[in-house]
């Protein structure tokens, strides 16, 4: 194999391994982040919780995760209905605290506004989770933006759009960002600031969940960048 061709054959196998597992992954989960997109709109109808437990399962890493599991009763298309689980993804988690805090939030016997398809009314859930509970879900559509963004830099590479005497609008343009991005100084900023939204995500993580973990991550991140930004490139000791 000429060696001149091995990027552009790297590229294409890391680009297409990328595209498979986002499309693979986007026509399994895809139909649930529809499904949790279209229940922003479903109607709010009168119920009430019938019961109410807490489901356990093994995780895939040898722990435990759980997650809410209620049946609840409401009225819609003219009939009594029945239906079952928490919300959409069914996604099970290590925050016993949380499923907790569902059981509490919905006694048996509690009413409740249930979400109702308008288009289904055998299909509800009792609540739309936030964003931040489909982190699983995302992932496929990322890999596959990840994947067509590695296709383009790895067709243009092979066409020669960033050589030294290129004249081509996009890699003129790409080997000018790339000639500031590197720059110490800009790269520098970059990490730090990377670094700041990473831990303070961890401390807001924190908070939220009621425990101290997320500040030991952050001040140990936060330790590691400082350490980092005091040592200088060619420093060194000086000899006697």
């Amino acid at each position: 194999m000429n060696p001149r061709n091995l990027p552009f054959f790297v590229g294409c196998f890391l680009s297409g391994i990328a595209l498979l597992l986002g499309v693979i992954g986007s026509v399994a989960f895809g139909p649930k982040l529809l499904r949790w997109r279209d229940a922003g709109a479903w109607l709010q109808m009168p119920g009430e919780i019938l019961s109410g437990e807490i489901v356990s399962t093994n995780s895939a890493r040898g722990g435990r995760t759980v997650r809410p599991h209620f049946t609840w009763t409401y009225e819609a298309g003219g009939k009594r209905q029945t239906g079952e689980g928490y919300g959409i993804a069914l996604v099970s988690t290590t925050d016993l605290g949380h499923a907790e805090a569902s059981l509490a939030k919905y006694p048996v016997g509690a009413p409740i506004k249930v979400l109702v398809n308008p288009d289904d009314p055998t299909d509800s859930i009792l609540e739309r989770e936030p964003a931040s509970h489909l982190v699983v879900l995302f992932v496929p559509p990322l890999f596959i933006v990840l994947g067509l963004i590695g296709s383009l830099f790895t067709l243009t590479g092979r066409l020669g759009w960033y050589g030294e005497k290129t004249r081509n609008p996009f890699g003129r343009f790409v080997r000018a960002a790339f000639a500031v991005f590197l720059r110490p100084a800009v790269m520098m900023t970059c990490i730090v600031l990377v670094f700041v939204l990473v831990c303070g995500g961890l401390v807001w993580w924190s908070i939220a969940k009621g425990n101290v973990i997320g500040h030991v991550l952050a001040a140990f991140l936060a330790y590691g960048l400082w350490q980092a930004s005091r040592h200088k490139p060619g420093r060194g000791r000086r000899r006697r």
